[in-house]
């Protein structure tokens, strides 16, 4: 079975409301990617905020749209040619989450490793990484918050 065959049959056993987010995670990282590379991160950030509506949503509610939005934004980053970095990838689950009314970080972190600069981005919600590992923020010290 092909690769593309294997990812029809999985998307297809997705339910429709996964089906929807993983559609939406991947409309946002093309649109986001594209607008990083033409227009530079402001505008980037701008035209993902155009998008997101506010809703409110409860703590417990939080943590299981966090995990939803992470899970569709990693299958659809797996199913795009080329691979989204981390700054799609962190701005496309910031964007979503801000869709749902979960307030969220963007981080940016930065390190010196063998003469190179190094530079990274994830997400968090209330304190805690969601789309990294949870020691992100100790291996690349934050540079600045962005909050949403």
């Amino acid at each position: 079975m092909t690769r593309l065959v294997h990812r029809a049959r999985v998307f297809a056993a997705l339910s429709a409301a996964e089906r929807a987010q993983v559609f939406e995670a991947g409309s946002l990282i093309i649109g986001l990617g594209l607008r990083l590379r033409a227009s530079g991160f402001r505008a980037a950030q701008a035209w993902g905020q155009a998008r997101a509506g506010r809703r409110a949503t409860t703590p417990a509610d939080s943590r299981l749209i966090s995990r939803q939005v992470v899970h569709a934004v990693d299958r659809a980053a797996r199913a795009l040619p080329g691979s989204p970095n981390c700054l799609v990838r962190s701005l496309t689950v910031w964007t979503m989450l801000a869709a749902r009314g979960v307030a969220s970080d963007l981080r940016f972190g930065a390190r010196r490793q063998a003469g190179q600069t190094e530079a990274h981005a994830w997400v968090e919600v209330d304190g805690r990484v969601i789309n990294d590992s949870p020691d992100v923020g100790e291996r690349f010290p934050v540079l600045e918050p962005m909050t949403a």
